[in-house]
């Protein structure tokens, strides 16, 4: 049933929002157990039948058809099973208790529960149905039995409900039938997201609410690092929960996000707790900006909060680190802390028309400056140092630094002779802010609006930015814009391409939207609003709020559309192969700390590799937990999982495997070569690759 994915997914996609859905009273959290590492819940959607119609039937082009396997009667039974789900209130939570992740699905589909059921079990692949329901928990339930597991599908009292195991369909069971027993609509971190939210009086909602405290330990237990210093020194240890809202407003759609920790400290606090947004800065970005994002950061003291950190972890990288540094500085003529001291703290990125670019050709960055004459030094160098490394290799290419005058200002910019590069980095200074592009005239067009004196108007006399401001946080440490009209002026062509493409292949189905009925750029430009968002930050947090019509877009479209991506996954019959993907990952990770552990061995011994495993535990740089893969079936805990080749060093090629899993059940292996970068191998891939190893090792010691 993987395979369905993809079709679900493209409808998802195109989902539109409206007016309230039906469906019980009873809130959804309230029918789903406690103790949830992630919750999506949405109401009050209703997808576009037209447009849901059109992408089942463009993807049921024999095209696309024979790439996902699937026949076009599964496709369109899967978008109209899409649209049904979500035109209902409803929930979904994943769970994570011990070795068996499980995610339940409740949706309020009232008189429609039913016929979901029967969809679902139209839609079976990979799996056998057993006709017979199971009862259990006081439900009858139908489930699938095929190698991948058992999830369980129910109707119940107008309530479709889904569990990836007889677990979890049993703890679905319980808060399904018994409205007094502990469920998530209690969870006291679920409770005090909402609460923190903006109060909403919207007829549709979705929203997205991870217990983060929750997956960290997890990780943690995951990766054998309990007792690690470094979720202290970075500050994540104190996060508790993330919740991300998206609902409509008078002002158009917002969306509200916010990272919870118990209090902010160490790096995170530093990277998150920033100075609030100036006048200036706003004042710095055009009226007609297509976008802009302007933001206070102090480089310096991340840098200093980072090194701390490495510090905090282990003081001999700590020590590495500030003499590699000093090295550097050394060979530059100047130090990473000279350069980032002639940086103040607000930054400001834009495009505009009067910019002339194409995509991204046009982005300006305008940084606050508090030595500009120091800047220009450490610029001019790293131009010498370029040029002089490239001068040492050929005398055909040269780079070198030029300036002309525009406005009565200096603009700099690197030219690269001999070389057709499509681009010539340029930098102008304009009072307290130096202003970079990929060109000159981008630069100098640029520094007309940073100076007070040449520029005419700035975002803070578009009407839209001074109806949206009040709006949001009024200590903002950044401010992200959007000018909807202008984006859709830059992106509708590419818009119709997509659109065309798919009516085209949807080939005049029925209830499928044809080319005709695709809205104009004009019908499209007069809806369209822009959108203004800001970030802040307190003691115990990080917020997010943001309102437009484009402003799901800069998240959902953005690839961040948390609840329907989750809600894709309820048709896959089971987790194993997530859990497998999970297991996997963390098993990459371990070889690559091996890989760094060898060559920080190898460093103090002569170039040397250690002769086993055991010696990198005994040298201090893994543990031995480190040492165990997730996907070992063998449960001694003094058992490496990684088979090791010994006898190699520094100087092997880099090629050579060093150690390397097996493969395991679903016939994949993994592999950490000399040069310490991982890969997924089939169990021949392995071999061949053990072989070549074997023979490089054999010529190397060969008389």
């Amino acid at each position: 049933m993987i395979r369905l994915l993809l079709p679900v997914f493209l409808v998802a996609v195109f989902v539109r929002w409206s007016g309230p859905a039906s469906g019980a009273e009873r809130d959804p959290l309230s029918m789903l157990p406690p103790d949830a590492l992630i919750v999506a819940e949405w109401r009050g959607l209703s997808p576009d039948g037209g447009i849901v119609r059109t992408v089942s039937a463009a993807a049921g082009a024999p095209v696309l058809r024979e790439m996902m396997g699937m026949e076009a009667d599964e496709i369109a039974a899967a978008g109209r099973l899409m649209e049904r789900v979500l035109r209902h209130p409803g929930a979904m939570s994943f769970h994570a208790e011990g070795d068996m992740p499980g995610l339940i699905l409740v949706v309020n589909a009232g008189n429609e529960a039913e016929q979901i059921l029967e969809a679902i079990i139209g839609l079976r692949s990979g799996g056998k149905h057993e006709d017979a329901p199971k009862a259990m928990g006081g439900i009858d339930w139908h489930f699938f039995q095929s190698d991948d597991g058992s999830p369980r599908f129910a109707a119940h009292q107008g309530r479709f409900v889904f569990a990836t195991s007889e677990k979890h369909a049993q703890a679905a069971a319980q808060t399904l039938t018994n409205a007094a027993a502990p469920n998530l609509a209690s969870d006291v971190g679920l409770k005090a997201a909402a609460a923190a939210a903006p109060k909403t009086e919207s007829a549709w909602r979705m929203s997205t609410w991870v217990n983060v405290g929750g997956l960290i330990a997890l990780a943690g237990e995951a990766a054998g690092s309990e007792g690690s210093p470094f979720p202290a020194a970075v500050g994540v240890n104190g996060l508790q929960w993330g919740y991300l809202r998206i609902d409509g407003t008078p002002h158009g759609d917002r969306i509200y996000a916010r990272l919870q920790a118990e209090k902010l400290e160490g790096a995170l606090r530093g990277m998150l707790a920033q100075k609030p947004v100036t006048d200036a800065s706003v004042e710095c970005i055009p009226a007609d900006a297509y976008y802009a994002y302007t933001f206070t950061f102090n480089l310096r003291g991340l840098f200093d909060d980072v090194m701390s950190t490495v510090e905090a972890i282990d003081e001999d990288a700590h020590q590495q680190a500030t003499d590699g540094l000093t090295l550097v500085g050394q060979f530059l003529g100047f130090g990473v802390t000279d350069l980032l001291d002639c940086f103040g703290d607000n930054w400001t990125m834009y495009d505009s028309p009067a910019h002339g670019g194409l995509l991204f050709t046009g982005h300006v960055l305008v940084a606050e400056v508090k030595d500009a004459a120091a800047l220009q030094g450490i610029l001019a160098r790293m131009v010498q140092i370029s040029g002089a490394a490239v001068g040492a290799f050929t005398s055909s290419i040269r780079i070198a630094e030029r300036e002309y005058t525009a406005d009565g200002r200096s603009v700099h910019y690197v030219a690269v002779s001999g070389l057709p590069i499509p681009i010539a980095p340029a930098w102008t200074v304009v009072g307290d802010r130096c202003v970079f592009a990929l060109f000159p005239q981008t630069a100098a067009a640029a520094a007309r609006q940073a100076d007070p004196a040449l520029r005419k108007g700035s975002l803070k006399d578009v009407a839209e930015y001074q109806r949206l401001r009040p709006l949001l946080p009024k200590e903002a440490t950044g401010l992200w814009y959007v000018n909807g009209r202008e984006q859709l002026r830059a992106t509708h062509g590419l818009w119709q391409l997509i659109a065309t493409a798919l009516a085209n292949m949807a080939g005049g189905r029925e209830g499928a939207m044809t080319i005709e009925q695709l809205p104009t750029y004009a019908q499209r430009q007069a809806a369209m609003r822009s959108t203004l968002g800001a970030f802040s930050c307190d003691a115990n947090g990080w917020s997010y709020v943001a309102y437009g019509d484009s402003a799901p877009g800069m998240v959902v479209e953005g690839g961040t559309l948390t609840n329907l991506a989750l809600l894709s996954s309820i048709f896959v019959p089971s987790l194993f192969t997530a859990r497998e993907h999970a297991k996997e990952a963390v098993s990459m990770q371990n070889l690559r700390a091996i890989g760094v552990a060898c060559h920080m061995y190898a460093n103090d011994h002569e170039d040397r590799f250690p002769r086993d495993l055991n010696e990198l535990v005994e040298f201090g740089a893994v543990t031995r937990g480190g040492l165990r893969s997730p996907r070992d079936p063998e449960t001694n805990p003094a058992s490496p999982s990684y088979v090791y080749i010994s006898g190699q060093s520094l100087s092997d090629d880099p090629r050579n495997i060093l150690a390397y899993e097996p493969a395991r059940g679903d016939g994949r292996a993994i592999a950490l070569y000399v040069d310490s970068h991982v890969e997924i191998l089939s169990a021949a891939e392995l071999e061949v690759e053990l072989d070549r190893t074997r023979e490089r090792m054999k010529r190397k010691v060969a008389p």
